[in-house]
């Protein structure tokens, strides 16, 4: 379990790093949340290098939670792309078969305006609370890693102080 969750948030990770690439970041309405999931999940990654081969079952529910939520980040990013990306192709469909069909200019600049603002913010609100959510979901994984940590719980099967990374 804890090798699909290290592929999952890896996967996950090169996601969002190909994301921040300049040219992507206008799909994207809110850069720094996406820094912010990065960060994160990042941490995920880093938690399972050190802590997943733990034998409780505290830290095997974890794992899989870590993997869903991973799982569910790059389901959100993939079909936020998609969307974006057809919006964008049918707003060139209609801006073509408008100039066909128009041959006032300023109509075609009108049509063009009031269907872009509708559909971009819709998208992009919803993007948005997706990716708040999941980012509430690591943050709730990664407080149960904390406290498990520092109680000094099972890790990796024996009583002992585990290192974490913190400050993540």
């Amino acid at each position: 379990m804890a090798v699909a969750a290290y592929a999952s948030v890896t996967s996950l990770l090169h996601v969002l790093d190909q994301v921040q690439h300049p040219f992507r970041h206008r799909l994207f309405p809110n850069m720094k949340q996406i820094e912010t999931l990065r960060e994160k999940v990042h941490f995920l990654q880093e938690f399972l290098e050190l802590h997943s081969q733990g034998e409780s079952d505290q830290i095997k529910v974890l794992v899989r939670r870590i993997s869903e939520v991973a799982y569910e980040a790059e389901v959100i990013i993939d079909s936020h792309v998609v969307d974006q990306l057809r919006e964008e192709h049918e707003e060139k469909i209609y801006m073509w078969l408008s100039l066909l069909f128009t041959e006032d200019a300023n109509v075609v600049d009108q049509l063009h305006g009031e269907s872009e603002s509708t559909i971009d913010i819709g998208l992009s609100s919803s993007f948005c609370q997706e990716i708040d959510e999941v980012i509430e979901k690591i943050d709730y994984i990664k407080e149960e890693l904390l406290t498990m940590v520092n109680e000094g719980k099972a890790v990796h099967g024996q009583q002992s102080r585990a290192s974490v990374p913190v400050g993540t």
